[in-house]
């Protein structure tokens, strides 16, 4: 929705008996619009555009745009502007979306000549966001047919290529960003790498095929999974269906004749094909960090797909139950806690150990031999009551005064900054919580480079008048004359996209021995610290399993594995809703558990207590990896800075899908800069890390800890809570996919399928629920449980269930009452 307004103004009124200086004359107009077709969701910065323009005198000025949502602060986002006669300018503010109303204004000096409130359509927690930047613009209007399982809509949201955010934080809103038949090269480098870094923490890129096949992909060549040749070819659409055959609820559409024409590509190592064949693939995929990008060798707005209902199912298959997973960080949990950690820092600017034992060597000798020997050598030691108190008194003025000009003038800052990436990846999503901190008060401007920085609170000492913090909006950006001094402090939280420092390495899988009852399976390699500084304190971790590695020095190469013990799945749904409510607070932070200098090779006893727990909500909160195995004592204030900032950017729960390596001690690269400031900085860098393809020959055994699990399709409902997965009456398809390259040269698998209900599901319910394995080889849906009262909690089925990928499809047909899981997982035997 689009707010025009139109603004006139002329001061003065010229004497009869004379001619008068002509006055200016402003004639403004400006269109604003916020979010995406007006859709935002909470938590994620909104993108407001505006577009000006002057039919009067040249005029300067600002567009500001207020936010008061933090009691006792007012938010003002502003970019100067200068409008000649004519004049058309478009520009684009970012605000936090706490709040649902945003006055935009025009202000000439003190005079606001302008001022407009766009229309916002706050998104539900369970609707998909689909951004579409295409020509023609509806397109991919079909894909707003596409249900969500959680019970949400999907939303298409047509957008200009010149109106995508550049900066990462305003595109958490989307959860799949299209790009069809434009020219993805005329974006600016800093629109690229933002997409790029939402990609790296959940975004999905889709990148079509067809005539404009090589427009479309141009300007992301570096993350793209395929490259477009020359040569046209023919595809069948039989393939296509075969892919989401298994996703659908409803009997998938009959094939048609016609080939579908496609473009060739040339997959790279790093993507895996999901349609048609290794000489002729349709439909690419690739990993990046938590995201993904699909990339099409066709265009199904074009004939004969553009008539085929299949086309439909086939994207909701390729979208599957992926839903704001771009948000899974980024909201902060405790604005308090998150504070507390900035504080936590202020002890550790200290000056150092020689200079203070160097300042009280001297203070000793003076006061002391020194004086004795004056008061001596001049036979005045009956002076010494005088002299004793006047050198004590010079030396407390002396360190006054000096400390004072080190320190007095000079503003502290501690940065927490936590970067998210891909050892593919040239960009990473970086999350900073800064304190600002000065001895008197001063007015600072803080550098924020390409990052967007959102108070957090004003922690006072008294209680003072509402104040105005101002950001301006530019390349970089900055917050301008903010007051900080005395015993009040600032606490920001900034948000951006930055080049990543990056490591190498390759993981491999190695599955556990059928004979062996000890060990487990394991995730191992070799990592190779190709940055320029030491790497401190790293963690490899494999969801909530982690093995210390320790320090890593420049260029060293360092072996590494990690046991996977959990035993359960991993979920592509972070459960973050569900695990807020689990956290233990005592003086505001988390109760430590399980604290080892090295990961045990068994579950601590304390799992074994939590077992009954739903999916992953059991093991190991996700401190314990990245600080707690450390032993810090709780009194220790860098702990409390690293706990701090874990807990409140990532959370308690796991990091993400996948293998990943964490570590401590990397320069700050957020670019958060203050003039003659002194620098305290905790800075924890995250990789995933890429696992090689494996080969599932007869005999493997795939545990449940390969396997990640989601809800793609549903008729009706399905929700989490504490309790687990709550199915409502009708179908649901949960997709277990390997999170690993995985290819399984057998046709036949034993396959255990593991389950409990929650007590909370009635007996009734229970008996009236069907249980359903999708046949690979006759590409249906096989029943292998009349009633779920048949289920013993861990049940056996050999038969084609598991595809050449390793992908497992489970259907649950609710008859009755709804129904909770508070256990599900699968594991499988080769044959």
């Amino acid at each position: 929705m689009l707010i025009a307004l139109v603004a006139f103004a002329s001061s003065g009124q010229p004497h009869a008996w004379a001619t008068a200086p002509r006055q200016a004359v402003t004639l403004l107009s400006m269109t604003v619009e916020a979010g995406y077709d007006a859709h935002f969701k909470l938590g994620a910065w909104v993108p407001v555009r505006v577009v000006i323009e002057n039919a009067g005198d040249a005029i300067e000025g600002e567009i500001a745009l207020s936010d008061d949502h933090v009691e006792g602060v007012i938010e003002r986002y502003t970019q100067s502007i200068s409008l000649g006669k004519g004049a058309r300018r478009q520009l684009t503010l970012y605000v936090p979306a706490d709040t649902t109303s945003f006055e935009v204004s025009f202000h000439n000096g003190n005079q606001t000549l302008i001022n407009a409130t766009p229309l916002t359509r706050q998104m539900g927690d369970n609707d998909r966001l689909i951004v579409v930047v295409s020509d023609p613009p509806d397109s991919f209007n079909f894909l707003g047919d596409i249900s969500v399982p959680y019970g949400g809509r999907s939303i298409i949201a047509p957008l200009s290529l010149d109106k995508l955010p550049d900066h990462a934080p305003a595109l958490d809103s989307i959860d799949v960003l299209v790009l069809s038949n434009i020219d993805s090269a005329a974006l600016s480098d800093r629109q690229r790498q933002a997409i790029e870094a939402w990609v790296n923490i959940g975004g999905h890129l889709i990148i079509n095929g067809g005539p404009g096949a090589a427009l479309a992909v141009n300007g992301f060549k570096d993350i793209a999974p395929a490259r477009v040749g020359q040569t046209l070819i023919n595809g069948s659409v039989i393939s296509l269906r075969n892919y989401f055959a298994n996703a659908l609820l409803e009997v998938p559409a009959a094939n048609i004749t016609s080939s579908v024409s496609a473009v060739s590509l040339r997959v790279q190592p790093n993507a895996q094909i999901l349609a048609g064949a290794a000489e002729t693939p349709l439909l690419v995929r690739r990993e990046l960090g938590r995201g993904l990008v699909d990339q099409l060798a066709f265009d199904p707005s074009l004939a004969p797909l553009r008539d085929w209902p299949g086309r439909t199912q086939l994207f909701t298959a390729l979208l599957g139950g992926r839903l704001n997973l771009p948000l899974i960080n980024g909201p902060l949990r405790e604005d308090g806690n998150s504070i507390e950690a900035t504080t936590s820092l202020q002890a550790a600017v200290l000056p150092s150990i020689l200079l203070i034992g160097g300042f009280l060597l001297v203070y000793v000798l003076t006061i002391g031999p020194l004086n004795f020997l004056l008061l001596r050598r001049f036979k005045r030691q009956t002076l010494a009551w005088i002299t004793v108190p006047v050198l004590a008194l010079a030396f407390t003025a002396f360190s006054a005064l000096t400390g004072f000009r080190l320190r007095g003038n000079t503003p502290q800052v501690h940065r927490l900054s936590i970067a998210l990436s891909d050892v593919q990846s040239t960009h990473a999503r970086s999350y900073n919580l800064i304190g600002l901190f000065a001895p008197r008060r001063v007015d600072i401007n803080v550098d924020l480079g390409a990052g967007l920085a959102q108070t957090l609170l004003e922690v006072r000492s008294t209680r003072q008048a509402t104040t105005t913090v101002t950001q301006i909006i530019g390349d970089p950006s900055r917050i301008s004359n903010l007051s900080v001094g005395g015993s009040d402090t600032r606490a920001l939280y900034v948000q951006s996209d930055e080049p990543v420092a990056r490591i190498a390495g390759t993981l491999n899988f190695v599955p556990k021995p059928i004979t062996d009852t000890r060990s487990a399976p394991q995730i191992g390699g070799e990592i190779i610290n190709s940055t320029k500084a030491p790497l401190k304190d790293c963690v490899l971790l494999v969801g909530k399993d982690y093995q210390v590695i320790g320090d890593i020095a420049v260029d060293q190469r360092v072996t590494a594995s990690v046991s996977m013990l959990l035993n359960a799945p991993q979920p592509a749904m972070n459960l973050r809703s569900a695990q807020w409510g689990k956290g233990r607070f005592i003086n505001g932070f988390y109760t430590k558990r399980n604290i080892t200098s090295t990961r045990s090779s068994s579950p601590p006893k304390e799992l074994s207590n939590q077992s009954r727990l739903p999916f992953d909500l059991n093991g190991d909160p996700l401190t314990n990896a990245l600080v707690n195995w450390k032993g810090s004592n709780r009194d220790d204030l860098n702990w409390q800075a690293e706990y701090g900032m874990v807990y409140n950017v990532l959370g308690e729960e796991r990091l993400s899908v996948g293998a990943h390596v964490a570590c401590w001690g990397l320069p700050n690269n957020s670019n958060i800069q203050l003039t003659n400031a002194g620098y305290t900085d905790r800075t924890l860098h995250i990789w995933r890390i890429p696992v090689q393809t494996f080969l599932a020959v007869p005999g493997t055994l795939l545990p449940p800890d390969v396997f990640t699990w989601n809800v793609i399709n549903s008729s009706s409902l399905a929700a989490f809570d504490d309790q687990g997965l709550i199915l409502e009456r009708g179908q649901h398809i949960i997709a277990f996919s390997p999170w690993l390259p995985l290819r399984s040269t057998g046709e036949n698998a034993d396959l255990t399928l593991i389950t409990g209900f929650n007590a909370s599901t009635t007996l009734p319910a229970q008996r009236a629920t069907q249980i359903w394995l999708f046949n690979w080889r006759t590409q249906r849906y096989q029943k292998v449980a009349a009633s779920g009262d048949d289920l013993r909690g861990r049940d056996v089925f050999r038969g084609p269930f598991l595809s050449a990928a390793g992908e497992v499809r489970l259907r649950v047909d609710v008859g009755g009452d709804p129904i909770s899981l508070s256990d599900l997982a699968v594991s499988a035997q080769v044959r």
